[in-house]
């Protein structure tokens, strides 16, 4: 038996990957060099070149490009983490490593399974008692992947508190002397290291538009109180999102039974469907964050957000499409998915830019 293990079709079949740590790893005698801004992976180095990771708004790997900045590699995902094409490179979803040999993913303190929506372990650290979403110790990312992650597969945190810091940055380039952004600033900061709080510097802009406060000193005040205001960030969202939602009856929520090319182009005649993984609370959670965070524009008195996402996030007019609008009227907000002409067409007006 032992001299089994050593028989030469057998030896071709094993391989092994060693990890000296996250910066080398060697994988069937491959050596892979990554590159790293804080803990986000930006590249890597073989012995054929430099291959450089862009990722969506989640840090999922979309596209590979190499040093000349054509594409390598282009992957799609379903909203669970499952490939809709591409997925060669191994650090796909949300950055983590895929595993082939079992198709599930790791995520530092247990595995993630994408097929199933589901770890396979269950979490180690207690829940919050007061989220009904977290009760489940084995559900992915409070079971709303668009907006939440879960790198460390303890701690679920909101993907958008980046976003908000990098948007609090640009307004600072652009006006160094602007202290309502700084405050901003330190709002989005406070709530990136508070777990699901979100949106802090949405509050302080939304008190600034409020009182049309000019004065400096009382600015440098708001600005020094931030963590007061990471309290209220709710009420300060009120000049955002003080909406209600509406589900139409479940009109956009494409049926499960059907195989996905055909939802497709059922909706060129039909009502707009969203990816089949997506449930009604998906939906409400999508369609809130567009609103909140699209462009606003106006178009014949009525008022709507679109946005554009970096994977198909729907079917409308017989095709896939990564755009959404959803529509204000009366308090309430509406959404779908829309193609790509219906999406160029709301943006030539940009008046609420």
């Amino acid at each position: 038996m032992d001299n089994l293990w050593h028989h030469p079709i057998l030896l071709k079949l094993i391989f092994f990957t060693y990890y000296i740590n996250k910066f080398y790893e060697i994988d069937n005698g491959t050596s892979t060099s990554y590159f790293f801004r804080d803990d986000e992976r930006v590249a890597k180095e073989t012995s054929e070149g430099m291959e450089w990771y862009l990722s969506d708004h989640i840090g999922s790997t979309s596209l590979m490009v190499d040093e000349t900045g054509h594409e390598v590699e282009r992957t799609d995902y379903f909203p669970y983490g499952q490939v809709r094409s591409g997925g060669l490179e191994k650090y796909g979803f949300t950055g983590q490593e895929n595993d082939d040999d079992t198709g599930l993913m790791y995520y530092g303190a247990r595995y993630y399974s994408p097929e199933y929506r589901v770890f396979v372990q269950p979490d180690t650290l207690l829940p919050d008692p007061y989220n009904p979403q977290a009760l489940n110790r084995y559900s992915y990312a409070l079971n709303n992947p668009v907006k939440y992650t879960d790198p460390s597969g303890h701690i679920v945190d909101t993907a958008l508190d980046a976003a908000f810091i990098l948007m609090d940055l640009n307004d600072i380039r652009q006006d160094p002397s602007d202290l309502w952004a700084w405050g901003a600033l330190g709002a989005d900061g406070v709530c990136a290291v508070v777990p699901f709080a979100t949106g802090g510097g949405l509050g302080v802009k939304g008190i600034k538009a409020a009182n049309e406060i000019d004065n400096a000193v009382d600015a440098e005040k708001a600005v020094t109180n931030t963590e007061e205001l990471v309290k209220t960030v709710d009420n300060g969202l009120d000049a955002v999102d003080n909406v209600k939602w509406l589900d139409h009856a479940h009109k956009h929520m494409a049926s499960s039974k059907l195989p996905w090319k055909d939802v497709v182009k059922g909706t060129k005649h039909g009502s707009a469907k969203y990816v089949q993984d997506f449930n009604d609370n998906d939906i409400k959670e999508l369609e809130t964050m567009v609103w909140k965070e699209g462009t606003k524009v106006e178009q014949n008195g009525k008022t709507y957000s679109v946005m554009k996402f970096d994977d198909v996030i729907g079917a409308s007019s017989g095709q896939e499409t990564q755009y959404v609008q959803v529509e204000y009227s009366d308090g309430f907000i509406h959404g779908r998915p829309i193609d790509e002409s219906r999406y160029n067409k709301l943006l030539k007006d940009d008046s609420l830019k």
